[in-house]
């Protein structure tokens, strides 16, 4: 199984690296919405509120305590796995790209986080996503993915099951239930927060709309008819199979270059609402 997901993630790799080229200047045309419901992945209503984000302790992964207030949302119930991810394949790749193998290689795989995607590969798809079912769709600011983390947890938690580090509650390198797995698992195995979100602590770590330092070099770059621009250091929230215990807390931001997929760094999406 895990060679198999590894090719998988090969082929993936590639046909999106052909898709990316291959349709940047038709992207620039003006585009028409269609409603494809059947095209989103399942989402969970965030309501609106407050909550204190970010951690006393002395870390420089950390932020420092702060109250966030948002406006409600909805979010992908569990990371984008390569079931929904493979429409946007499809429909973006040449046939070239689009090799049978791709398809015959899924069996379970279509439940597991996608991963070795960059943060502009990730726009990309929210931009395509949107642009085929009319409504809005990106990354998660780290105050949204942080706020949708805790689920209400007050400050000072760690975890969406309590402050204290649970084995058998997430995917992670010293998580006793599948620490001898070296790759993610199939998305959720693990019980969801109190909003109904799953996997936000291990598994596969989540891309954010951020900065991982405060002045950062600027990259842009055309994804799907626009100019994104974000820093070269990225941020990628919740940890993954390859993160100890205490690095998939809430408050935990781990650096990421924007153009640099990993195999532990996959992404969920946001859907705004009226």
């Amino acid at each position: 199984m895990l060679k198999t997901f590894k090719t998988y993630n090969r082929i993936l790799t590639c046909a999106l690296s052909v898709s990316v080229f291959g349709i940047a200047i038709a992207d620039q045309l003006p585009g028409v919405y269609v409603d494809n419901p059947e095209l989103i992945p399942p989402l969970v209503e965030i309501p609106a509120g407050c909550v204190e984000t970010g951690t006393m302790l002395m870390n420089d992964r950390g932020i420092l305590p702060g109250e966030v207030c948002v406006e409600g949302f909805a979010m992908t119930q569990y990371e984008i796995r390569y079931a929904e991810f493979e429409h946007f394949l499809a429909d973006r790749a040449s046939p070239a790209a689009m090799s049978s193998v791709l398809f015959k290689n899924t069996g379970d795989l279509a439940m597991f986080p996608v991963t070795e995607i960059s943060w502009f590969e990730a726009m990309e798809y929210a931009i395509w996503l949107s642009n085929k079912t009319g409504r809005t769709f990106r990354l998660p600011t780290e105050e949204e993915w942080e706020y949708a983390a805790r689920a209400g947890m007050g400050f000072g938690a760690q975890y969406s099951w309590g402050n204290q580090p649970d084995p058998d509650a997430a995917h992670c390198l010293d998580c006793s239930t599948h620490s001898d797995s070296d790759a993610s698992l199939p998305s959720g195995q693990f019980a969801p927060n109190a909003f109904g979100l799953y996997d936000m602590h291990g598994n596969v770590a989540e891309w954010t709309i951020g900065c991982y330092h405060g002045q950062d070099e600027v990259l842009q770059r055309n994804r799907g008819g626009r100019q994104l621009t974000t820093c070269r250091i990225g941020v990628v929230r919740g940890g993954s199979w390859r993160s100890h215990q205490q690095n998939i807390t809430f408050w935990v931001r781990s650096a990421q270059e924007s153009t640099k997929p990993a195999v532990d760094v996959g992404f969920r999406l946001l859907m705004e609402t009226p």
